[in-house]
């Protein structure tokens, strides 16, 4: 008997869509948790900077409702590091505005404009669709 014909033949919920949702679920998981562990390195480990949005670059993800992106300049000495922020439809940002800036002094091109959406949004989305992946697969587990 193959794999996929004993994944189906099983009373209850195929097992095999019990497998896709659990893994579906752990890889979501498992992401929350290393971006979580990033942002939380970035906050201990991390230098504050204020930095300028000095552009808006639009991305077609969708035909009748672009996402903007801010490009942010900020120094470092006498050196001027720029990086792309978080994208909104609609902005969140507009040029000129001012920002706080976390960034690794090894790396600077790596910062993060220090806002919730910024740095913490991907974390909760992705535990978020953990939750309910793993949780939609426990309940069909026990029906």
């Amino acid at each position: 008997m193959s794999l996929i014909a004993s994944l189906l033949d099983a009373e209850g919920p195929p097992r095999a869509l019990l497998a896709v949702l659990s893994c579906v679920g752990v890889v979501c998981s498992l992401g929350a948790v290393t971006a979580f562990l990033i942002e939380c390195r970035r906050s201990w480990s991390g230098r504050r900077a204020k930095g300028t949005v000095v552009e808006l670059q639009r991305v077609q993800t969708n035909p009748r409702r672009p996402l903007w992106v801010p490009i942010v300049e900020f120094r470092i000495n006498d050196r001027v590091v720029r990086f792309h922020g978080v994208g909104g439809s609609p902005a969140n940002h507009v040029v000129g505005d001012q920002v706080r800036v976390l960034f690794y002094m090894d790396d600077p091109e790596c910062a993060a404009i220090d806002s919730f959406s910024g740095r913490w949004l991907l974390p909760l989305v992705l535990a978020l669709f953990g939750a309910a992946f793993g949780g939609f697969a426990w309940l069909l587990a026990r029906s």
